[in-house]
């Protein structure tokens, strides 16, 4: 990518696709956060589309910054013009993004100038879920004495790692390369085993890839000595249902709490909805409430406005490459 924090810098114009701003008080929030040198288009494109041809397209596709739902229907993708220096994800997951085809053609025509990727991570709310079901299973007993294996040491593996810290517990994580980082006592790059056999909790925050799909499956739990309660915030293609099921029904885990599944919604004849040691959640962790949540959206793209007007560049940046 060809766009660096001082070209970022002198962006004006910015098209807002996302259902975190249809209430006019999200909106009115967003425009004092970004201050009066930009000139914002809000597009309720499920209500109002854009006729192919009209002033209204033309000036869409003018904008040099859009801000996306990436999930559903992609309505947007048509109107980003090559203009885009900056397309800034409501939410964590861009797989959407990485998987749909009309995106990618996108990306490929801008080449050298594909834009910078940014995304929301909501990792307050999914710290808080974990921490939440961690405390309801032990219930008043100490959790001291107990390690937390995170599979991803992101900013959301990183947020758990921290607060499981803050009750005394052990942190270790699983990497594709990361060595060190703060609140992980230790971190074993690309040594998962490392991680299953020592934790009591395993807590999944990886993104959906081809090094993740299915790096859970496969009797992988098999190794997992004290047979740890899984937790699943992160995607649902880490493990397949029936792997899921047949790690409890041999004791390599104890209880598995599933925010997300391999196919969501998740089927009525899911043998997860049944099992006894099975929390089923409907993707929540992230609280993806758009009339509650649209705060967390503002604070992390004006956040990355602030360092871009100071010269550096945004956080949460996607690989283009890696899918996330």
């Amino acid at each position: 990518m060809a766009n660096d924090a001082h070209s970022l810098a002198s962006l004006r114009s910015i098209a807002v696709f996302s259902k975190f701003f249809y209430h006019s008080e999200a909106r009115e929030r967003f425009l004092g956060k970004v201050g009066s040198d930009y000139s914002v288009r809000f597009v309720n494109l499920r209500q109002h589309p854009v006729v192919n041809g009209s002033d209204e397209e033309k000036e869409i596709r003018g904008c040099e910054i859009a801000i996306v739902d990436p999930v559903g229907p992609l309505l947007f993708v048509p109107l980003l013009g090559d203009k885009v220096r900056w397309i800034h994800s409501s939410i964590a997951g861009v797989n959407w993004l990485m998987e749909n085809e009309q995106f990618q053609e996108y990306i490929r025509g801008r080449g050298k100038d594909a834009p910078v990727l940014t995304r929301t991570s909501f990792t307050k709310s999914m710290v808080t879920y974990c921490i939440g079901h961690i405390c309801a299973l032990v219930m008043a007993k100490p959790i001291e004495s107990k390690t937390a294996g995170i599979l991803g040491v992101g900013d959301v593996g990183s947020g758990i790692a921290a607060a499981c810290k803050h009750f005394g517990m052990r942190t270790i994580g699983y990497s594709s390369s990361t060595m060190e980082k703060e609140n992980f006592d230790q971190i074993y790059p690309g040594n998962l085993d490392a991680v299953l056999t020592q934790s009591d909790y395993v807590i999944n925050t990886l993104p959906s890839s081809r090094e993740t799909t299915h790096l859970l499956s496969n009797k992988r739990f098999k190794c997992a000595s004290k047979s740890p309660v899984f937790i699943n915030i992160g995607r649902g293609s880490v493990i397949d249902d029936s792997s899921v099921v047949e790690a409890l029904d041999n004791d390599w885990i104890s209880k598995a709490i599933l925010d997300v599944c391999e196919t969501e919604p998740l089927p009525g004849d899911s043998p997860l909805w049944d099992h006894p040691k099975i929390t089923v959640t409907p993707h929540v962790s992230g609280a993806y409430l758009p009339q509650d949540n649209h705060r967390e959206v503002i604070e992390a793209f004006a956040g990355n406005l602030d360092l871009i007007r100071k010269g550096e560049l945004p956080k949460m940046m996607v690989n283009y490459n890696k899918g996330y």
